[in-house]
């Protein structure tokens, strides 16, 4: 990251499907949002809840 901080209106953090649903509704209204995931996007609960499995 740049030496220049970064502001955000909003943080979301959890990058299923309620967070990045949020985050998209948010933006449309030109909120300035970051999404903060655990590790990589494919790995959240939602896609736990459709029967994936994580490796």
């Amino acid at each position: 990251m740049d030496k220049e901080d970064k502001k955000f209106d909003v943080i979301v953090v959890g990058s299923g499907i309620a967070g990045l649903y949020s985050a998209l509704r948010l933006k449309k209204y030109g909120i300035n949002v970051v999404v903060i995931t655990k590790d990589k996007v494919d790995e959240t609960n939602t896609n736990l809840a459709q029967g994936e499995e994580w490796l």
